[in-house]
């Protein structure tokens, strides 16, 4: 028995490219941001929610719903329950309520935005006007830029959410924006990068490389071998020139950046819906005689005269790799033709 299922409904934030750049300025400054509130050193931290995710949160009618305005763009605060006795133990841990009144919950969360309010650092744009302070989450106006909030202190952690209009997110960047930005303790310097010995370069459409047979021709677009026999060892356009000298290969050139970039003849006109068929995408071809894995830091100190070994070695066949992917070896015949020995044979001449 056949049954038809109507799919559900998919609820997917459309976003500006200015909208992308602030969520991303946002998320790359507010992790683990310090700053003071009420003579506590609070550390703060924003992460951008999906709006099919804003109101998964399980919030309770107990919980806190803070309605505020500013420089003119709304704000929802949703905090737990808990929110204003945390405060309290945290500020004066002497004091130790088993319960607290809501109306005395809802003054205490007030003098702590009054005192967010006066921060300098939201001062530049205009006060923080509170609106309204109660309970029942549900409330909120379902504003279409959300984040999550966390707001840790030495005695514990309070959750929340902040939700906002396209303006406010905007506001929320620019405040930002005078913040550095996180570091995520990577060491770039350290990063191993696997550099090619190409020979050359050349740029087929898909039809062309799939018809190539036996006996055909390529030309290559770009020749790395120079008159000198110095190779190019790099990755994609950056790299160094090398010459083969004892099973090993010497620097002549210190790094550079050769800016190549492989183009078909024919363009798309997009204007005129011109556009061309898959069989016309171009495949990028690169050569190489061997590979050396070398760190980001050696890469950029390398100097003249200095020798390296390869991975794999130079006397070994030729490597082609169509974008980036192996997809057939060869030998080099006479120092000028390449002949192809694997799926499809034919036969690569340099110009």
């Amino acid at each position: 028995m056949t049954q038809n299922f109507s799919p559900l409904p998919l609820s997917l934030l459309r976003l500006s490219r200015n909208e992308v750049d602030a969520r991303n300025l946002i998320v790359q400054r507010a992790q683990a941001l310090e700053i003071e509130l009420q003579d506590q050193i609070c550390t703060v931290t924003l992460e951008p929610l999906l709006a099919m995710h804003m109101h998964e949160s399980t919030f309770s009618s107990d919980d806190w719903l803070v309605q505020a305005q500013w420089a003119g763009a709304p704000f929802d605060i949703v905090l737990p329950a808990s929110a204003a006795q945390s405060w309290m133990a945290a500020r004066f841990p002497e004091l130790a309520l088993a319960d607290m009144p809501d109306c005395l919950a809802a003054a205490l969360l007030e003098t702590v935005f009054e005192d967010l309010s006066c921060m300098q650092l939201l001062c530049s744009r205009g006060q923080l006007q509170i609106q309204s302070l109660a309970q029942n989450p549900q409330s909120s106006r379902s504003l279409p830029q959300c984040f999550a909030l966390s707001l840790s202190s030495l005695s514990g952690c309070i959750y929340g959410q902040i939700q906002t209009d396209s303006l406010g997110l905007m506001l929320m960047a620019g405040l930002m924006s005078s913040l550095p930005m996180q570091d995520n303790r990577i060491d770039v310097d350290a990063l191993p990068i696997v550099l090619n010995v190409e020979i050359g370069r050349t740029c087929l459409t898909t039809k062309a490389l799939s018809e190539l047979a036996l006996g055909d021709s390529v030309l290559f677009d770009h020749i790395w071998i120079g008159q000198d026999q110095s190779l190019w060892l790099g990755y994609e356009d950056i790299g160094v020139r090398v010459r083969w000298q004892d099973f090993d290969l010497q620097v002549i050139e210190p790094l550079q950046v050769t800016d190549l970039r492989m183009f078909l003849d024919k363009e798309s006109d997009m204007n005129q819906h011109n556009i061309s068929p898959i069989s016309e995408v171009g495949i990028d071809l690169r050569f190489d005689l061997g590979q050396r894995s070398i760190l980001l830091s050696d890469l950029k100190a390398m100097q003249v005269g200095q020798t390296l070994s390869l991975d794999r070695p130079l006397s070994a066949s030729v490597t082609i790799r169509a974008n980036g992917t192996a997809i057939g070896t060869g030998e080099l015949v006479g120092g000028f033709k390449l002949e192809v020995q694997q799926r499809v044979s034919w036969t690569l001449t340099l110009p």
